[in-house]
């Protein structure tokens, strides 16, 4: 961002002062636009509720077009990807540590 995005984002967005601008320190300008954000991410997801309601209720939309997930219709900065860990794979080395650890006796 230049110097004039910056402060037109401050002036407009945020609806800052010129005083406040002028005396803001970087870490409050980012902490003000993080959070400008998130409230433009929230107002976002009550739109997409609705319209993830509106589609479950029309009848004149057929059942395989519909989406099955809400992030399906537009993700949003609070949506998590889901990750999918693999299960460890039991090596030969494993084995025999475990053996040698004696714990497959009692």
């Amino acid at each position: 961002m230049t110097f004039l995005q910056i402060r037109s984002f401050a002036f407009g967005e945020l609806g800052w002062s010129r005083e406040r601008y002028l005396n803001a320190t970087l870490e409050e300008f980012n902490h003000s636009v993080r959070s400008y954000w998130e409230d433009k991410d929230w107002q976002l997801w009550h739109t997409r509720e609705i319209l993830w309601q509106m589609i479950q209720g029309n009848p004149n939309i057929k059942p395989e077009d519909k989406p099955k997930r809400k992030d399906q219709i537009y993700k949003l900065g609070v949506d998590k990807e889901e990750v999918k860990k693999k299960a460890p794979r039991i090596t030969e080395q494993d084995l025999k540590v475990y053996e040698a650890l004696n714990f497959n006796k009692q």
